[in-house]
């Protein structure tokens, strides 16, 4: 996620990047993910600009953790 930088940085970066964080952390709390049978083809990553990405799509189960 990009804020810009120096003088002209976004004012509100650092609230944005605390929510995205609290969000994660109840998503991981609230769920349980699994990886379906689907995701169990090879897959080999790739190169999408800086970062790596896979060949096939990931397939999750997604299941609330009632506590």
């Amino acid at each position: 996620m990009s804020f810009g930088a120096g003088s002209r940085r976004c004012i509100g970066a650092a609230l944005a990047v605390y929510e995205m964080k609290l969000i994660l952390a109840r998503l991981l709390r609230g769920f349980q993910f699994r990886l379906t049978p689907a995701s169990d083809r090879p897959n080999h990553p790739r190169r999408r600009g800086f970062t790596l990405g896979p060949t096939v799509p990931v397939c999750l189960q997604v299941v609330s953790a009632q506590r």
